[in-house]
This record gives C-alpha cells, structure tokens and sequence, in this order.
C-alpha cells in the first residue's frame, strides 16, 4: 500500500518506475509508481480508510482511547 522515506538531495518525482534505492547496506526499495491519495484504499477494501490512523495538520499521529 506505500511506504514513506524521507530523503535529502533527491527528487523522487524524477525518478523513473523500477529505479532502486538503497537504503543502508542491506535493504533496497523499487520505485513503482507514485501513490496518489488514501482513497485508493477503499478499492482494496470498504473501510479500510476509516481504520487508518488521523493526523493533526503539523502531522502527528492523534491516538484514541
């Protein structure tokens, strides 16, 4: 479903489908495509988006309970 990385001197939006990067010494993620909204979720799954964790507008994570 996606995966965040941050990154420093790279523009993601140039790379190509299929480009690797490596991440340390051991892991390597292949760029498949870009990910567009959460919604994309309900077509996996009705309710899948409501399970989703909400984030303030600054990002952090709001728990509940």
């Amino acid at each position: 479903m996606g995966e965040n990385i941050t990154t420093a001197g790279l523009d993601p939006l140039a790379l190509p489908a299929d480009a690797k990067l490596h991440l340390g010494n051991a892991a390597i993620v292949v760029v498949t495509g870009l990910r567009n909204t959460y919604t994309q979720l309900e077509r996996i799954g009705p309710g899948l988006m409501k399970a989703t964790p909400e984030r303030e507008p600054n990002g952090n994570l709001i728990r509940s309970g």
